[in-house]
């Protein structure tokens, strides 16, 4: 099997996803260190960053058995969750429960499209210098 024919999954070092589970725990510690009473906004923050963090890395599954030259899945899902949210900001009556669900949801689809994104064009470059 040659390198264009390789998916992600075989390059094993390039599978693992760690920059969902960075953005999840920099989030996880952010709760802790920006207090809901004292900085809400920016505890808000946080919680969207560790929710969509911890979503994005089941989300991010057939990503990983794709072919590592192939990257217009990983732009259809960054273009997914970017209309998602945008749903949600234009809404006539506002958020509701369930958009707040889809903006979360949204966050972690952009989070695992630009994730594999990158671990595609870091795996692209390590084949390209293998040979």
């Amino acid at each position: 099997m040659g390198p264009a024919e390789k998916r992600l999954y075989q390059l094993k070092r390039f599978a693992l996803p760690i920059p969902e589970a960075l953005i999840a725990v920099i989030g996880l510690i952010s709760v802790f260190v920006f207090p809901e009473d004292q900085f809400f906004d920016l505890n808000g923050l946080a919680v969207l960053a560790f929710a969509s963090g911890v979503i994005a890395i089941p989300i991010g599954i057939p990503l990983v058995f794709i072919k590592v030259h192939f990257f217009w899945f990983d732009i259809a899902y960054i273009v997914a969750g970017l209309l998602m949210v945008r749903f949600v900001e234009t809404l006539p009556d506002g958020p509701n429960i369930g958009a707040g669900a889809l903006v979360f949801l949204g966050f972690s689809f952009m989070i695992s499209g630009g994730s594999s994104s990158l671990r595609r064009l870091r795996a692209v470059s390590f084949l390209k210098r293998r040979g």
